[in-house]
């Protein structure tokens, strides 16, 4: 995708979603009166949403729900959260079976589920069933059941992490604010656990690093985040391209900004 695309197709989301994506956006920062144009045309499309089908790989039930079509960002907090025109996409990636419960991103229900993987996750959902019954849950919630079955599903820590911190995302819009530190300490622990085990590229690890730093922040562990953003420097594998994350980590540790933009954006990236 390029950087000067605004309305993005989206499928299934990846990690680069978090951290690709927003670097080459960032670099339109480098010319102010560049990304001031470009965003004031940003602000003309706004995110769009449509029903589908689909068929629970767990249950076999098929029921409708709401997903993106496309979205665009206008603008990203330091902890990666994006930022649309209108609804906010990363409310509708993750879907949630009104049966058993099971959820995922759209790609986990195109693929079957080995019965042992799916009697755990039918019994981890039991609970959450008798608490919301037949009501829907919230998209803060969606992301919890996400990851409760990633993990039952033995998926990467990496993935497991971006289910939390995008609920932590929506928690925060609903104001929700025990299951967000919640959620965050969760996204913590398990980037911490993938960049134990390996599952980070090179390239990303200095992202994942500093990210560490920043949910720590936010968490009031203020010590604790120092530490991370200190070790970005030694992940940095591109002193040009990842420039942006050694003055991020430098200005989050100091005189925290809550967008990127406040301090990225008349700096060269």
């Amino acid at each position: 995708m390029s950087a000067m695309h605004l309305s993005i197709s989206i499928n299934c989301p990846r990690r680069d979603g978090l951290t690709q994506s927003l670097l080459r956006r960032l670099r339109l920062h480098t010319d102010k009166e560049r990304f001031l144009e470009r965003r004031s045309k940003e602000e003309t499309a706004v995110t769009t949403i449509f029903e589908k089908t689909l068929k629970c790989p767990v249950c076999e039930t098929e029921f409708e729900t709401s997903t993106v079509a496309s979205t665009n960002q206008v603008s990203a907090h330091t902890d990666f959260k994006p930022v649309a025109m209108g609804v906010q996409p990363y409310f509708f990636f993750v879907h949630t079976c009104p049966n058993c419960f099971y959820s995922a991103y759209e790609e986990g229900f195109e693929d079957e589920i080995d019965s042992e993987i799916a009697d755990s996750i039918r019994a981890e959902m039991v609970p959450y069933k008798d608490r919301f019954g037949p009501m829907e849950p919230s998209p803060s919630y969606k992301y919890l059941f996400a990851a409760i079955c990633a993990e039952a599903s033995d998926l990467a820590y990496t993935t497991i992490a971006d289910l939390y911190l995008r609920g932590a995302w929506c928690a925060a819009e609903e104001g929700e604010t025990e299951l967000e530190g919640r959620m965050r300490e969760e996204a913590v622990e398990n980037y911490i656990k993938g960049l134990d085990a390996g599952e980070v590229e090179k390239e990303e690890r200095a992202q994942i690093t500093y990210l560490i730093g920043e949910l720590l922040r936010r968490l009031g562990r203020a010590e604790e985040s120092k530490i991370w953003f200190e070790k970005v420097s030694s992940e940095i594998i591109d002193s040009k391209e990842q420039k942006w994350l050694l003055q991020a980590a430098k200005q989050q540790s100091s005189e925290p900004k809550e967008f990127f933009e406040d301090f990225l954006k008349d700096s060269a990236v």
